[in-house]
């Protein structure tokens, strides 16, 4: 018997559900949830990823296998690419299953990735969090210690010890002066302040 560990934002129902799947699965359901700038159309992101004997693969809606179980984490398809990791190292692969983004076009391994949302996705490399088009460019410098995905143009960034929110061009439109943030949705982002 295999134990299934199903991520999807079209399905709510597992098998087995450990705790750090759950806890990944509710942050992936929320982001998915704002829309994050996604059209609502997934033809190739209806993929969704699943855990058989302790590795990721993707299957279709109808539960059919579609790529077989040889990855560490996977997460779910967004704008016709997943991040997935080998090992210690995050890749970008396609509906397939054939890896087409495995380092930023200037050769920097990543670290951690998210999957891309309004063309964009952040990657952690060593100097930091930044982020990438589909080609790979580092198109927003890795500059902050942490970062989140765009939704509505804006994504949240850290600075020092505090977030705000960065546009697509990497500047601070909101400077940082939050202790926590979310994404926004309907034009609004829920903020975390210092009490006074």
């Amino acid at each position: 018997m295999h134990a299934y560990c199903f991520r999807s934002a079209r399905s709510l129902s597992w098998s087995v559900i450990p705790y750090r799947c759950l806890l990944a699965t509710a942050l992936v359901l929320m982001c998915l949830s704002l829309n994050c700038g996604r059209t609502g159309t997934h033809s190739p992101d209806t993929l969704a990823p699943v855990r058989i004997d302790g590795r990721w693969g993707y299957i279709d809606p109808s539960g059919e296998l579609r790529i077989e179980p040889q990855f560490t984490d996977a997460w779910p398809f967004s704008e016709g690419l997943a991040p997935v990791r080998i090992d210690d190292k995050w890749v970008y692969i396609d509906a397939a299953g054939r890896t087409v983004l495995d380092h930023s076009r200037d050769g920097k391994t990543f670290r951690s990735a998210s999957f891309f949302c309004g063309g964009l996705a952040s990657v952690l490399v060593d100097e930091g969090c930044g982020y990438i088009d589909k080609t790979g460019a580092l198109v927003i410098a890795p500059n902050f210690p942490s970062c989140g995905d765009f939704c509505e143009g804006l994504a949240p960034a850290r600075s020092g010890d505090m977030w705000g929110f960065i546009d697509k061009s990497g500047a601070f439109v909101i400077e940082p002066r939050f202790e926590g943030v979310g994404h926004f949705s309907e034009g609004l982002a829920a903020a975390r302040t210092t009490a006074m």
